[in-house]
């Protein structure tokens, strides 16, 4: 407040007044009029003490602050006497804040002591943040009060306005919003003083598809393709997409394979998410059904999902791509339904035959070119052609032995039937030559043209790590002769993969003509534990009737098991003391006849343990039937009766 002695007369006084925030002052020329009251109240007044105030007007632009200050459109700034004001500090202002991150700290005070209390309301005011949607700012800002008080006393104290953005899932522009501060008081200077702080918020919701997993492999069939079978498996796995943010509109999303193909489909090409179920993924199922064509290694695909939706932000949207790889398993092969046959000079006309077909479905046309010695056998056809729609479909080649009449020959002597491919197929261009071995029986030598044997049964054994396998008749044995033992592997009289079972150092005996015991060996996949339901193969071409067989056995069987034990019931002594009566449960041991199969009497060490202790060492068991064993005890058996328990029984 600026104190002037005045008098009656027209004065004027220059007062210069200082904005200590700018260091500029101000230069204003204050008159007074002659009012004609000299002397009133004792003539002289002192200004001093009254509620007068002094306005003071500059123009804004001259100088780069007025503080404190309240300017109107036309960029004058009232100047006040003292510092009449709010003071509003930023922290590291401009404040910049984001979605999910700290606040912004802002600092209220006074910039001079009040009259009276002065209580300062805090708003916010809304600002349009160019996506053309008009925000509220209470779903765009947080604070931590919406008033803060000052009194005479604690005007200079600053009080402290936390403000936050809040944090959710749409996508918006970043924005600048205004804080507001206006103060309401019993002192007019301070009475709708304003002040205001701006605030920029940046979003951290990107619109975007998000997707799970990035990479998929397909395999064309469930199952092993069978040879010569078509494949009919199909392999598929899913893959969930979902939105990063929330959209203001629907979303949908399109679905599509690149490059498309006849053996891929996806479960659907479309689907729609919400605004409310954005957080949901949708899931597309991607498959291949398997084909017949030998592609090499593997097959590449894309899986691509983009959004269409009148939220602009999400408005073409492309999901990353989902690479997927197919796995193909039709192996290029020339197959023949035998890789050995036989045939006999003195039987011209009895052909043996086998069958010949593709592994897979070509995409040209195969020539199979036969190659053979025609002076030992002649052949139905010179070659056979395959194209892709009969690929498939076996042909039949007939083999007979000629009759030379040369000398000298062995009895038994082998020729070859080479068959090589000739095709515009790439693949099958490069297969190798594949190989049916014939059997030659001379003349003077007839081959033996019975039945070949059969594969009867495999079993585990009772008493060793062995499989029992035989046929139903007797053998040539493979030329191995009866008590002769060889490594399994190398008699070939399993097929490959049941002499992996047994186990890479297995040995073969055949005890008899039509049963071989094979000794598993220390890496073998079955065993008195596992193996049961396993299957053995015989394999073609090595287990003949005879010597001078023509046909040779072949056939699969289920691996038995070993016998259960048979469960024991009771053991009773007998009145005279000397005997045991040994009961087995009937309807729980079905296979305790296999105990019964020892006749007469023998002696109990071969069916107890301890049996010469307990039992005396000429104690004799015998079978009743099968399923109660009579029990002989001998003198210096430790099993006695209790005398006391006769004691008053008898008289």
């Amino acid at each position: 407040m600026a104190t002037v002695d005045v008098d009656d007369e027209e004065q004027a006084w220059t007062l210069r007044l200082t904005d200590l925030s700018a260091a500029f002052e101000y230069a204003v020329v204050v008159a007074c009029e002659d009012d004609g009251n000299d002397g009133v109240n004792g003539g002289d007044r002192n200004w001093q003490g009254t509620a007068a105030e002094l306005t003071f007007t500059t123009l804004c632009s001259e100088h780069e602050q007025c503080a404190p200050r309240v300017c109107d459109d036309g960029g004058a700034c009232i100047i006040r006497d003292g510092d009449v004001g709010i003071v509003i500090t930023v922290e590291k202002a401009p404040a910049t804040i984001s979605e999910g991150g700290a606040s912004a700290r802002v600092t209220v005070a006074l910039g001079s002591a009040p009259a009276a209390s002065v209580l300062v309301h805090i708003s916010v005011r809304s600002d349009d943040n160019g996506d053309g949607v008009p925000d509220d700012p209470a779903t765009q800002l947080s604070l931590s009060t919406d008033a803060v008080e000052f009194d005479t006393s604690t005007w200079d104290v600053a009080q402290e306005l936390l403000v936050s953005a809040v944090d959710d899932d749409v996508h918006e522009q970043s924005a600048l919003y205004v804080l507001q501060f206006v103060a309401e008081s019993a002192d007019g200077a301070f009475e709708g003083v304003s002040e205001t702080a701006s605030v920029t918020v940046l979003d951290d919701d990107q619109p975007g598809i998000s997707r799970s997993p990035s990479t998929v492999t397909l395999h064309e069939c469930a199952a092993p393709q069978q040879a010569g079978g078509l494949c009919s498996g199909v392999a598929a796995a899913e893959v969930r997409f979902t939105l990063t943010s929330r959209p203001r509109a629907a979303v949908r999303l399109d679905f599509a394979l690149d490059p498309a193909s006849a053996t891929m489909s996806l479960s659907s090409s479309q689907a729609t998410i919400g605004p409310g179920s954005w957080q949901q993924s949708v899931t597309v199922t991607v498959a291949t059904a398997g084909d017949d064509i030998d592609v090499g290694v593997a097959s590449n695909f894309l899986l691509r999902a983009s959004a269409e939706s009148s939220d602009g932000t999400y408005d073409g949207v492309e999901a990353g791509i989902v690479a997927i790889v197919v796995v193909d398993n039709d192996d290029a092969g020339l197959l023949t339904s035998r890789d050995a046959i036989a045939v006999d000079e003195a039987q011209p006309d009895m052909a043996a035959e086998y069958r010949v077909w593709l592994a897979s479905q070509p995409l040209a046309s195969v020539v199979v070119a036969l190659d053979y010695d025609a002076d030992q056998v002649e052949v139905s056809a010179d070659s056979l052609t395959f194209d892709s729609r009969a690929w498939d479909v076996p042909q039949v080649v007939s083999v007979v032995a000629v009759r030379d009449g040369a000398g000298g020959e062995e009895l038994r002597h082998h020729t070859a039937i080479t068959h090589s491919v000739v095709s515009h197929d790439a693949i099958y261009a490069k297969l190798s030559h594949v190989v049916v071995d014939v059997e030659v029986a001379d003349a003077a030598g007839s081959l033996d043209m019975s039945d070949p044997p059969q594969l009867a049964s495999a079993r585990l054994s009772e008493v060793a790590e062995e499989v029992v396998v035989s046929f139903d008749r007797g053998t040539d044995t493979a030329g191995m002769g009866v008590g002769n033992t060889e490594p399994c592997a190398a008699t070939g009289i399993f097929s490959g993969a049941t002499a992996g079972a047994f186990g890479s150092d297995a040995r073969c005996t055949w005890i008899d003509a039509s049963t071989i015991v094979v000794a598993l060996g220390a890496d073998a996949s079955v065993n008195s534990d596992v193996g049961a339901g396993r299957t053995v193969e015989v394999a073609k071409g090595r287990v003949r009737v005879s010597d001078n067989g023509h046909y040779t056995a072949s056939g699969v069987v289920e691996l038995i098991g070993r016998t259960p034990p048979p469960v024991l019931l009771r053991a009773d002594l007998s009145a005279s003391a000397v005997s045991i009566v040994v009961t087995f449960a009937r309807d729980a041991s079905p296979s305790s006849q296999t105990l019964a199969d020892l006749p007469g009497e023998v002696a109990c060490a071969a069916v107890f343990d301890d049996a010469d202790t307990l039992l005396g060492n000429r104690a004799t068991c015998s079978w009743q039937d099968a399923y109660t064993l009579h029990v002989s005890m001998s003198s210096g058996a430790a099993i006695v009766p209790d005398a006391n328990a006769f004691q008053g029984k008898c008289r």
